[in-house]
């Protein structure tokens, strides 16, 4: 049976806004608070974005908390996510990708 693989992929200002406007535990009100990305692949996924001042960690998240964050982005942005599909994280050059197998 075919299936379809279908990847958004996101840039640090979305990763961002994301975090700030829809990670409920963020703290983060302004997208523009936050600084550097810090992307991990060692176990799983996880992300650690620093302060404007580069020196604390303002917000880590691992993958679930990420994919949460930005599935609530698409559909701020009326992006459809199919309900059945399979999501998980990609890690590119510079930006991250929510990967969806539909089945």
């Amino acid at each position: 049976m075919p299936s379809e693989t279908r990847t958004i992929v996101f840039d640090n200002a979305d990763i961002k806004d994301a975090i700030a406007v829809h990670h409920p535990d963020s703290g983060i009100d302004d997208p523009d608070e936050l600084g550097r990305l810090a992307i991990s692949n060692d176990e799983g996924i996880s992300i650690q974005v620093m302060s404007k001042d580069g020196g604390t960690v303002a917000v880590s998240l691992d993958e679930d908390e990420l994919v949460a964050a930005l599935i609530a982005h698409c559909r701020s942005y009326n992006i459809p996510i199919p309900q059945k599909a399979v999501k998980s994280m990609v890690i590119y050059a510079g930006s991250v990708g929510l990967q969806l197998e539909i089945p």
